[in-house]
């Protein structure tokens, strides 16, 4: 460990933490069970004193929201041996690796890490973050059992996100349910509005003293073998503070091309441009649109094809991959995907995925890097392929290198999935053959779908279009391209009974 040789007394005498005369009562006490006494004898503050001890004991100290963690590195731990040694994996490296714990004297984290062929460097969190992270801390209370009880439904419902709205006089739960806001109970009573509210607030790791200004936390959560990680987010507003959470539910998570709903003609396509050495492949689409599972699932295609070196930038990073180093990155402290990248570059990769291009700078770095010899994968919002060139240009990227360097646009969107059982030919709406429509049976809950499906259309720039020399002349030339669109792969999915026809496609097509 790198924790430097010293003793807790002579740490706590020499920044003046606390007087010798003070520490006379415990003159025999080993370091760590001193260090749990700080708090809850001295009543000093955990923050405070690890900022001033962290130097002396060869640590540093961070906030959880702070700490940039290798969720595969993380889920390498059984979430029963975090919570016995009270530690959080950080990150690992070939020659270190880095934790996080509440008291640096622990014996039981230093005999874990004692056959550890690599260096272990910690950073101190306090008690209150830890307990957050491994998901411990709140005595079990009525608030307790509700959140929980509220998580598991939410699960077992395939929901996406819990939202917790403070109305004038209830507090409001609705669940995002393949797509739609659903209303799901109102708490009416005062006291226990504001404790499960504290209790979100603890948990995710939020300061409970802040109400005025948003905050962003993380839960993990775990029961009956499910693993959720949670991301919230709270906002006040007219009459309190709402939250909203956001489920990954890592258990049985696949992020396999085949299975997430692309017409054979785009998948083909897409594992074709997967097999390329460089280059730059967008995923574009609307917020919640599943670009982040067709990116994993497109680095899952790549590293079953060839032995390559991938690396990640996201934000967050919402699913641990096997074999890929995944890199969050955390505007607050100045880690953004525009440095994060050149970093990236200094690290050798074959593979860069860059979870947005937000700005002038990511865009330029990302094609820069797809030009010089790296395949960059990342998103854009935007609707539809075409957009996505003039959001590109809107950049003011290098308008010839841009051309040069870009293999391939897929802009999805997800729509509703007829249930199998109970799906019934319809008449033939303008441009189709016949249609479909879910009557509702038991096997969907009578709603007449199931889930979600994919629809996409995907561009192509192969070389014979790559003799252009800026982005306005591509775009002249869409239609020489492989161009598979919108319109193609909802009339086939239509007819084929996996959606229902809409006016809301009228839109897309």
């Amino acid at each position: 460990m790198s924790q430097k040789d010293v003793s807790l007394k002579s740490v706590l005498l020499n920044t003046g933490v606390l007087s010798k005369k003070s520490l006379q009562p415990f003159e025999s006490l080993p370091d760590d069970a001193l260090w749990p006494l700080l708090w809850t004898h001295y009543k000093l503050s955990e923050e405070t004193t690890m900022k001033k001890v962290v130097t002396f004991i060869g640590c540093s100290f961070k906030p959880l929201s702070d700490l940039l963690i290798d969720q595969a590195f993380r889920r390498s731990f059984p979430l029963q041996t975090l919570r016995e040694c009270r530690f959080i994996p950080i990150y690992e490296d070939k020659s270190s690796l880095s934790i996080a714990v509440d008291n640096p004297y622990r014996k039981d984290v230093q005999e874990y890490f004692s056959n550890q062929q690599k260096s272990v460097s910690m950073t101190l969190v306090t008690s209150t973050d830890l307990n957050s992270f491994l998901g411990e801390g709140v005595a079990k209370s009525t608030a307790d059992t509700f959140l929980d009880r509220l998580i598991m439904e939410a699960v077992n419902a395939k929901c996406s996100d819990i939202h917790i709205m403070k109305q004038k006089e209830t507090l409001g739960v609705k669940f995002r349910i393949h797509g739609e806001l659903i209303q799901r109970e109102s708490i009416i009573d005062p006291s226990q509005q504001d404790q499960i509210m504290s209790l979100i607030k603890v948990q995710s790791g939020m300061d409970i003293s802040i109400s005025n200004q948003p905050q962003d936390g993380r839960i993990s959560f775990e029961s009956e073998g499910q693993q959720v990680d949670i991301r919230v987010s709270s906002i006040p507003t007219l009459h309190g503070e709402d939250f909203v959470l956001r489920l990954f539910n890592t258990t049985g998570i696949s992020f396999d091309l085949e299975v997430l709903g692309f017409s054979s003609n785009i998948l083909d396509r897409l594992k074709s441009l997967m097999k390329l050495d460089s280059g730059l492949m967008l995923v574009t689409g609307p917020t919640g649109s599943g670009k982040t599972t067709t990116l994993y699932a497109l680095l899952n295609y790549i590293k079953s094809q060839k032995n390559c070196h991938v690396i990640t930038l996201e934000d967050p990073v919402e699913y641990g991959i096997s074999g890929v180093r995944q890199s969050q990155v955390s505007p607050k402290i100045g880690y953004t995907f525009a440095n994060g990248l050149r970093s990236v570059l200094r690290q050798d990769p074959d593979i860069i995925m860059v979870g947005e291009i937000r700005d002038q700078e990511t865009a330029n770095l990302a094609i820069n890097a797809a030009y010089t010899g790296h395949f960059v994968l990342s998103t854009l919002h935007t609707s539809d392929c075409e957009t996505s060139l003039k959001r590109l240009a809107g950049f003011n990227v290098d308008s010839y290198l841009c051309a040069q360097s870009i293999r391939g646009i897929l802009s999805q969107k997800l729509s509703l999935k007829l249930c199998p059982q109970c799906r019934e030919k319809t008449s033939s709406p303008n441009g189709f053959s016949h249609s479909f429509e879910g009557k509702g049976c038991e096997g969907c809950d009578y709603l007449g779908y199931q889930g979600r499906t994919v629809l996409s259309e995907l561009l192509v720039v192969d070389k014979q279009i790559r003799d252009v020399d800026s982005l306005s002349s591509l775009s002249q030339r869409l239609e020489d391209m492989p161009f598979f669109k919108f319109r193609e792969d909802i009339k086939s999915k239509v007819e084929k009974g996996e959606i229902a026809y809409h006016s809301g496609l009228e839109g897309v097509m």
